[in-house]
């Protein structure tokens, strides 16, 4: 019983270190060119009028995006985006076009990690929190 105890007290201990980890770290990141940016990256569940929010993608370094190679320096994104997220039931992209997607959550609390990937396979990440 007391290993019992101690296996579940471990358990939590990670996974409390897990969710503070997850809280700390820069919401906003730039994998392989491409930056993706949120109007906020938290929705309150219990606010009905807090349902999305705005997800834009861009290339790193200030390059253009085009769907032709060499007409620009720098990173160059080809469209269209593949927008994908971690976790369904806290959420899915209801919209996107262009540059530009929306995350619309359900009621359930968490953090959902939004991928996005031209098909250059550049990608781009981006973690939106509900609580």
């Amino acid at each position: 019983m007391k290993k019992r105890a101690c296996g579940i007290m471990a358990c939590f201990g990670l996974l409390m270190g897990a969710i503070i980890w997850v809280g700390c770290e820069d919401t906003n990141m730039t994998n392989s060119g491409m930056i993706v940016t949120a109007d906020r990256t938290s929705l309150n569940t219990t606010d009905s009028a807090d349902l999305s929010v705005v997800l834009t993608a861009s290339a790193s370094g200030g390059a253009s995006t085009n769907a032709a190679a060499g007409t620009a320096t720098g990173v160059v994104l080809y469209l269209p985006l593949v927008w994908s997220v971690s976790n369904p039931g806290l959420g899915a992209i209801t919209g996107q076009g262009g540059m530009t997607a929306v995350y619309t959550r359900t009621n359930a609390k968490g953090s959902n990690v939004i991928v996005v990937r031209d098909q250059a396979e550049a990608e781009g990440v981006i973690a939106i929190t509900q609580f």
